[in-house]
């Protein structure tokens, strides 16, 4: 696509993306750019059970108390040696356990309940699946929606985001429709990219 869209006026976005902010994308330019770039979805990439099993031994507190167990045995306490290494294992595998269970359960709830949003198109507002989205599609996002893609604003009032699951911190952040400066985006990455 291009680069630094956040940098540009909503109207420049909206030029290159060869969007009609009023309109929206008709339905022909919606196929061709559906073929083009696919659908609007993560591509998981998920390790074998093994990997992930063995990922679990990574863990700092693992890592001491294995190198307690090994400590142990270079000491002659091959007791407490055996101990440490059953304990290790047994923590790892619940752990590595429950993991899994919940990951296939929230795996089993997202496909129950597909995602939507509001989409401008053929200057009618719809709603359709987030993972139908093409790039240059006008989205509406209201109070308690999620945000389905990386977008560029044209209009908020009053809008702040909650952006917990990406950052990790939990305030939310207000958003703007200006453009951003590249040294202020540079800087500060977490504090408003549209």
């Amino acid at each position: 696509m291009f680069s630094y869209p956040e940098c540009l006026t909503f109207e420049k976005v909206a030029e290159k993306l060869s969007t009609d902010l009023h309109f929206g994308l008709n339905l022909n330019e919606i196929e061709l750019r559906q073929k083009k770039y696919g659908k609007n979805e993560f591509i998981e990439e998920n390790e074998p059970l093994w990997k992930q099993f063995l990922e679990k031994f990574k863990e700092p507190l693992i890592l001491l108390l294995l190198g307690s167990a090994i400590i142990s045995l270079f000491l002659g306490q091959y007791d407490d040696a055996l101990s440490i290494t059953i304990a290790v294992i047994i923590v790892t595998t619940v752990a590595f356990i429950q993991e899994y269970k919940s990951e296939q359960s929230l795996k089993k709830l997202t496909t129950l309940l597909p995602r939507r949003c509001k989409v401008l198109r053929n200057s009618q507002l719809i709603e359709i699946l987030i993972s139908e989205l093409v790039p240059g599609d006008i989205i509406q996002i209201s109070a308690g929606d999620i945000v389905p893609a990386d977008i560029r604003l044209c209009e908020a009032i009053n809008l702040s985001i909650d952006q917990s699951t990406f950052t990790g911190e939990s305030p939310f952040f207000d958003k703007i429709t200006e453009p951003l400066l590249n040294e202020f985006w540079s800087s500060n990455s977490n504090t408003n990219s549209n």
